[in-house]
C-alpha cells in the first residue's frame, strides 16, 4: 500500500469535502437551480489552510453563479453575509487568517474527523 502524501490527501479531503456540501445543499444557493454543474465555493479563499477544509466555509453554487462571484468578490461578500450572518462571516475570516504548518498528520487528524461526521 501506497503512503499518502500530502498532496493525495489534500485530494482525498477535496473530495469528501465536496460531496459532504452536496449532499447537505442539493442546490445552488444563488439561483437554487439543481444539476450536475453544481460547484463547491470556498467563501475564504482556499489559500488559507485552517479554513481550507471547513465545512462552514463551503458553499454550493451552479457553475455560473460560481464565475460570477469569482468576478465579482464584493458582491460574493455580502450574498455570504446574507447567507451565513456578519458573525459567522467574520469568524470564517479570522480563522482562515490564521497560520497553520500544512502537514501529513494535519491532514490526516482532518480526515479522520470528516470521515467520521
Amino acid at each position: 500500500m501506497r503512503t499518502a502524501t500530502i498532496k493525495s490527501l489534500k485530494l482525498r479531503l477535496e473530495k469528501l469535502c465536496a460531496d459532504k456540501v452536496r449532499a447537505r445543499y442539493k442546490v445552488c444557493r444563488a439561483c437554487k437551480m439543481t444539476g450536475n454543474d453544481l460547484e463547491t465555493a470556498h467563501i475564504v479563499s482556499k489559500k488559507h489552510a485552517r479554513t481550507r477544509f471547513v465545512l462552514e466555509n463551503l458553499l454550493l453554487l451552479h457553475h455560473s453563479c460560481h464565475m460570477y462571484f469569482h468576478d465579482h468578490p464584493a458582491e460574493f461578500i455580502e450574498f455570504v453575509k446574507k447567507e451565513i450572518g456578519l458573525y459567522e462571516y467574520e469568524r470564517l475570516v479570522r480563522e482562515g487568517n490564521k497560520t497553520q504548518m500544512v502537514t501529513k498528520a494535519w491532514l490526516e487528524e482532518i480526515l479522520e474527523k470528516l470521515e467520521q461526521a
